[in-house]
């Protein structure tokens, strides 16, 4: 009779699978996070002081000045959810320190969504702000985002502070 003691390799597969099950995530976290600050970075911020009466003509809960389509990019776990108030010229900073504090609660095969429920933000897509430069937000975003898919996962994996 032969018997073999498998008790360390079993906890050495374990903390292995720990590890790669943290990387994982967190290399999902920092692809989502630089493309949601991409997109971010690709929408254009108003003026409430040059088009004040576009601005006048808001009603609540739509804030009365600039930074509302930048400040509502969003992580959502299911679909669209609520319109996110977040407005001013550090609105960009401020949704950004959100979708982090959201993107955290990430695990490992879970279906997440980024997305800007801004009642204006097809116009801004479409180009209704010459900030746009005639490409939209999309467009540039998805040529970060396949730039980072390509070259940036496998580093962002390798970064990752292991669980081990």
């Amino acid at each position: 009779m032969v018997t073999v003691e498998i008790g360390d390799l079993v906890k050495d597969l374990e903390k292995y699978h720990d590890d790669m099950v943290f990387r994982l995530e967190q290399m999902v976290r920092t692809f989502s996070y630089n493309v949601a600050m991409t997109a971010i970075q690709k929408t254009p911020i108003g003026d409430s002081i040059k088009y004040k009466g576009y601005y006048d003509a808001r009603t609540p809960p739509l804030p009365k000045w600039e930074g509302l389509a930048k400040g509502n990019w969003q992580y959502y776990r299911q679909g669209l959810g609520h319109l996110q108030i977040v407005s001013g010229q550090a609105s960009g900073e401020v949704a950004l320190d959100i979708f982090q504090s959201d993107a955290l609660a990430y695990k490992l095969g879970q279906t997440f969504y980024i997305g800007n429920n801004t009642p204006y933000i097809d116009e801004l897509e479409y180009n209704y702000s010459p900030q746009t430069q005639g490409e939209g937000i999309l467009q540039p975003t998805m040529q970060v985002v396949t730039s980072i898919y390509q070259f940036s996962l496998p580093q962002y994996y390798k970064e990752a502070q292991g669980a081990i």
